[in-house]
């Protein structure tokens, strides 16, 4: 089972990953890392980014930089998301010591004092990507009842779009996203 199966994919999303021949595979590189990763037809495959989780709890996000800016950090959270949820793990995120998850933080306003816009980042992450999260002492906690799938569904279709069209349209123009 791909880890798109486990959303309803819209018509014209099923009709350009056909038109495209574009996959998107989850795969496991170590029993805490997680990459997800899209390949074309013609066999070049783009890593979008990976989440690894060390003792139940998500310890990096990290998108890849070609990648930022196009709901790649949201697919990912939420497609990752999904995937534990049916493994039954429940993770949580903890920012203790988080100098990884700088390319969410330099979005957000300088005055704000470091772990504040990490953990502010990171909610906002989540709560596009489906989840109604609360924040507390630097942590957030993922329950599957606070994941939204409906919405989590428009999610998915909505990024997938947007990732599909910019991938295709740079294979268009020449330019080579493979990592």
């Amino acid at each position: 089972m791909t880890i798109l199966e486990a959303f309803d994919l819209t018509a014209e999303n099923q009709q350009l990953i056909q038109d495209n021949q574009v996959t998107f595979d989850l795969v496991e590189v170590t029993p805490e890392t997680f990459q997800l990763s899209l390949t074309l037809a013609n066999k070049e495959t783009s890593v979008i980014g990976k989440i690894s989780i060390h003792d139940n709890q998500i310890s990096e996000v990290f998108v890849e930089e070609k990648w930022r800016g196009y709901g790649a950090g949201t697919l990912l959270c939420t497609l990752m998301t999904d995937y534990l949820f049916t493994k039954t793990v429940y993770p949580v995120l903890v920012l203790a010591d988080s100098t990884h998850l700088d390319s969410y933080s330099s979005r957000f306003d300088s005055n704000y004092a470091d772990e504040f816009k990490q953990l502010y980042g990171l909610a906002k992450l989540y709560y596009n990507a489906g989840f109604r999260v609360t924040e507390e002492e630097n942590t957030i906690q993922l329950n599957r009842e606070d994941f939204d799938k409906e919405y989590a569904t428009q999610v998915v279709n909505n990024q997938l779009n947007k990732l599909i069209h910019y991938y295709t349209l740079n294979q268009l123009l020449g330019h080579s996203l493979a990592s």
